[in-house]
């Protein structure tokens, strides 16, 4: 296990399948968010919700801020930090059994590299 501080560990990439449902809304984000808080994740994190429902990026991030006013045990503060942590979360709308939506997230992914000048970890969550 490596000793660096958070800020210096390499990107990560979080892919929530299910990103639109309820374990998402009420646990995965709201968690995400307080270990955003607290620094337990790298600067260069990018999380994005896949699912079926129909969301913009801006709705989908409106989503999540509800599920963060009801569930986070750390509410106090949130306008304060919603905007950055806010940019680091997009959503895509895709079926899974369609090529389309992995050729979506290799984009991402690759749009990402570039922006960070370095190969990200990637972390696939499964909240189905």
């Amino acid at each position: 296990m490596s000793t660096k501080p958070i800020n210096q560990q390499p990107p990560v990439i979080v892919f929530i399948f299910g990103g639109s449902g309820d374990l998402a809304h009420r646990k995965l984000l709201p968690a995400l968010y307080n270990l955003y808080l607290d620094n337990y994740i790298p600067a260069e994190t990018f999380i994005v919700g896949i699912g079926r429902t129909e969301y913009s990026d801006a709705s989908y991030r409106a989503y999540i801020r509800e599920g963060i006013e009801k569930y986070s045990r750390r509410k106090n503060g949130l306008d304060e930090h919603w905007k950055t942590f806010s940019k680091q979360v997009d959503y895509l709308k895709g079926d899974v059994g369609k090529a389309r939506l992995y050729q979506q997230m290799a984009r991402l992914v690759k749009q990402k590299e570039k922006e960070w000048k370095a190969e990200p970890h990637i972390v696939f969550y499964m909240s189905v």
